[in-house]
């Protein structure tokens, strides 16, 4: 009986401990699911590890600063920000947060919106009624709970106003400030496969895991979506090369000071993806920092041994691409009509790495800023097979013209789409083919300007390898890459702006975040089997303050100013002339010292100009009282035969040209007289009737055409003489003009409806589309592209030539005098607004310490800076330097 009651009795301890084991193993099986298993597959990148210590990492680097007018980026800060304010006196959460198996990930939510997903690791010991408690506090009545699935989800409002909603499922915290994301997540825990049941991802994430603090994995095909929608349309389908790039990659995140990085692996094990073609192309050694101007802003490059294999890989890839299906058609039409095999031909010459490089300070047209790469195994073959090309595709006709510039040779080789057709679509934006050869790399550029600045740059020493050493390092680091990418950001503002849509154009120019960075580096090395070696540096720095503008000197006059000021410049040196109202002309250095004098008839009426140098070379300023020309040297010398008395008086003034040795009085007889600096009519010219009350005129600036324009016409001249065009005044809006900056200047303008005319110099006119406009202020050519400045109401708008506005900048006041100056590959506006001087940089923002006070102002440049002299009173001149 004994036996049987003991017997019983284990029986029942046996059940009870294997109910008990059941029961734990059941809680146990359900809290320790890893986060991974939780993330929806719209993930485009993400962050494990401690998130406190991450988010405080990338505020040390400044990546949080001025982040409020980049939405994105701004709502992904405020949502960590909003989060672990919340969290900071809550110890339970705050332990979550700064586990090392933490999860938070940037998922794609639509088309131009990106949200973040906590996943956390949830301790055995902490329920989810823990967490509501935890999070609610003594609020409860805020929470609103629902259920999904079987588990429970709560939403709750932070004080700022933000909806956080959260559960706990199979022991993983869930948590978003965007309420799907928790059901997706539930959703997705539910198949119970990490990544999606990529196993290859799933070894690479937990490999890297074992050993870093922190992780960052990039998801390239949802990166482009999330990319895309801040593109314009036109801009949009260059992305494509980064969704079918690769499918992830996994890093190491690190900080150090001043510089992220994140070294790791990219996965290649998918064939239809472009990093799988590098398995079978072994890298080479990259030579093309050897031949990067300094003004390179931005490259990419390519190195293989097999440049044959790379190439056909990189085909295979590239074979749905619009852009690359069209240059092998246009590649095969060329072959077919000269009966020669271009492409084989090409490809013997290839060595082992191809680039792009971005050069200058580009905006607008990218096409216009960059240079291809191609080392060649030999630059005479080369140049031999590029001249067979030539001729099989010419035929009988003549070969290409070399143009000879310093030290280098500038050909065209007209195959219309060879280098997209051979190494894909970044490759496009070569088409016209024009290149130079430099060491052993063919350069390419759509236009010989690019390569003729390219060449000033090498034969002037301006290489990176001319560079310090410690400046060319950031460069360099692309030598043992199979495939590198280095962007300078704050140099390339006008990048963004110019690919951007409207919305992120306008973010952008709004803040200037992107100074706060660099350089980004990124590379791929060693790619073998499913995987390759990934890096991607990004490096910050404290921008530099904006440029501010230097007082050199302030001057005061005894006697009142009465006319001007007027600058000039020659040889580094500048001359500042005035008229006081005791009629006499000064003329100070760029000190506020006096050169001279000179004592004068009357006063100076209209402006004094630059005229021809004279025979020793020094500039004549020419000018025009009520009754005599003045000829003056620029050592004060007054010309010989002057001065000379007008046939009749003159309120209007002189108009002449350093380009031209004639020049034009209208005096109030109605008539234009035109002089030669002999002080002699001009030949060729008869006078000409002008009416009204008033005229104005301005050369052309290589003083080969001239336009008057009076109170009825725009009259329209050549410097012999001719009449091109008379145009009624009421058919236009001159109330303001410019010489365009074509290699043939044209006189611009707009139409009495607003919308542009350019008159050319036969006397034809066009209009071009565009906005309407109140004034067109002036065009320049940056870097290669063409921009328009015009003032629409309240507005100054810097518009492409293509009609995009690049930027823009809301006025308030009356706008009086403008101009639009262009130092290097800057342009600056300065406007007169109510009795203030206004300066505004290329992206249309204002100088820092601008706007002066100014009755008047002149300004210049020369070198790198612009100079502008205010005249801040009637007896008070001001000079600044910016």
């Amino acid at each position: 009986m004994n036996r049987v009651v003991a017997s019983s009795i284990i029986s029942i301890f046996i059940i009870a401990l294997l109910a008990v084991g059941y029961y734990y193993f059941s809680v146990y099986k359900e809290k320790f699911s890893n986060p991974e298993e939780a993330l929806p597959p719209s993930a485009a990148l993400i962050i494990k590890g401690n998130l406190n210590s991450i988010y405080t990492e990338l505020d040390k680097q400044g990546i949080w600063n001025q982040l409020d007018t980049l939405s994105l980026i701004g709502d992904i800060r405020k949502e960590f920000e909003i989060l672990l304010q919340n969290t900071a006196d809550q110890s339970e959460i705050a332990d979550l947060l700064e586990s090392s198996q933490t999860l938070v990930s940037l998922q794609v939510t639509g088309a131009e919106k990106a949200d973040l997903l906590f996943l956390m690791p949830s301790p055995k010991d902490i329920s989810i009624t823990t967490m509501r408690k935890t999070l609610l506090g003594e609020q409860p009545d805020e929470c609103r709970q629902r259920s999904f699935s079987g588990k429970e989800i709560y939403e709750i409002n932070f004080s700022q106003g933000w909806q956080f909603t959260f559960s706990v499922s199979n022991g993983v915290f869930i948590g978003s400030f965007t309420s799907g994301l928790v059901e997706d997540a539930i959703r997705q825990q539910e198949t119970g496969k990490a990544f999606w049941g990529n196993k290859n991802l799933v070894n690479l994430f937990s490999s890297v895991s074992a050993s870093a603090q922190s992780v960052v994995a990039i998801n390239y095909p949802q990166l482009s979506s999330l990319f895309s929608v801040s593109l314009n349309s036109d801009f949009s389908d260059k992305l494509h090369e980064l969704s079918v790039w690769a499918g992830w990659s996994v890093h190491a995140l690190t900080f150090e000071k001043k510089q992220i990085t994140a070294k790791g692996f990219i996965l290649s094990n998918d064939s239809m993806q472009m990093i799988s073609g590098f398995n079978n192309c072994h890298g080479g050694v990259s030579e093309i920092v050897k031949v990067l101007s300094q003004n390179t802003i931005a490259y990419q490059t390519y190195s293989f041994s097999d440049e044959c294999n790379w190439i056909g890989e990189n085909r295979k890839k590239m074979s749905e691409n619009e852009n690359v299906r069209q240059a092998e058609k246009n590649i095969a039409k060329t072959e077919k009509d000269a009966g020669y095999p271009i492409r084989e031909k090409f490809k013997k010459i290839i060595d082992t790495e191809v680039a792009l490089a971005l050069s200058g300070n580009p905006s607008g047209n990218l096409d216009n800023n960059t240079l291809a790469f191609i080392k060649v195994k030999s630059k005479k073959d080369a140049l031999q097979i590029m001249s067979q090309i030539d001729k099989a595709i010419k035929k009988n006709g003549k070969p290409a013209a070399v143009e000879q510039f310093k030290n280098h040779e500038i050909r065209l080789m007209d195959v219309d789409g060879l280098l997209p057709a051979l190494f894909g679509n970044s490759f496009s934006v070569i088409r016209k083919n024009y290149f130079t050869i430099q060491n052993n790399f063919l350069v390419f550029a759509n236009k010989p300007s690019l390569l003729r600045k390219y060449i000033e740059d090498v034969e002037g020493g301006l290489l990176v390898t001319q560079l310090p050493e410690t400046m060319q390092a950031e460069l360099r680091k692309a030598e043992h890459s199979m495939y590198a990418l280095l962007i300078r950001p704050e140099q390339c503002t006008p990048v963004w702006q110019s690919v951007s849509n409207e919305v992120t154009r306008k973010m952008l120019s709004r803040s200037n975040y992107l100074e706060r960075f660099s350089s980004f580096y990124y590379s791929v090395s060693n790619v073998q089997n499913s995987e390759g070696n990934c890096t991607f540096i990004i490096t910050t720095q404290n921008p530099e303050p904006k440029q501010k503008v230097t007082k050199l000197w302030t001057s005061f006059s005894d006697t009142s100013l009465l006319n001007g000021p007027f600058m000039f410049s020659r040889d580094k040196e500048i001359f500042i002339l005035y008229q006081d109202d005791a009629m006499i002309l000064h003329c100070l250095d760029q000190n506020g010292n006096n050169r001279w004098t000179l004592q004068l008839d009357s006063s100076v009426v209209g402006k004094i100009c630059q005229g021809i140098s004279d025979n020793d070379g020094k500039m004549q300023f020419d000018f025009a009282t009520t009754s005599q020309l003045y000829i003056v040297s620029e050592n004060g010398t007054i010309a010989t035969k002057y001065p000379q008395k007008l046939p009749a008086a003159t309120t209007i003034g002189l108009t002449s040209s350093s380009a031209s040795d004639i020049y034009f009085v209208p005096c109030n007889n109605q008539i234009i007289y035109a002089y030669n600096y002999g002080g002699r009519p001009a030949k060729d010219w008869s006078n000409i009737k002008w009416s009204g009350n008033k005229i104005e005129s301005t050369f052309s600036p290589d003083g080969k055409y001239i336009v008057f324009i009076d109170d009825q016409n725009l009259m329209y001249y050549t410097m012999d003489g001719q009449s091109r065009l008379v145009k009624p005044v009421n058919e236009l809006n001159l109330s303001n003009y410019h010489w365009t900056n074509d290699s043939v200047p044209e006189f611009a303008c707009l139409d009495a409806d607003g919308s542009k005319l350019r008159i050319k110099n036969d006397g034809t006119f066009a209009k071009i589309n565009g906005m309407p406009a109140l004034q067109w202020l002036g065009q320049t050519t940056e870097a290669g592209n063409i921009f328009n400045y015009m003032l629409t109401e309240n507005r100054i708008s810097k518009i492409s030539a293509d009609n995009n506005i690049i930027a823009s900048a809301d006025l308030k006041g009356q706008v009086g005098k403008s101009s639009v100056l262009s130092v290097e590959n800057n342009t600056y506006c300065a406007l007169s607004i109510d009795n203030n001087l206004n300066l505004f940089d290329s992206h249309l923002k204002q100088v820092s310490g601008f706007p002066v006070p100014a009755m008047g102002y002149a300004t210049m440049s020369m070198g790198s800076k612009i100079y502008l002299l205010v005249l801040e009173g009637t007896d008070k001149l001001t000079l600044y330097e910016l």
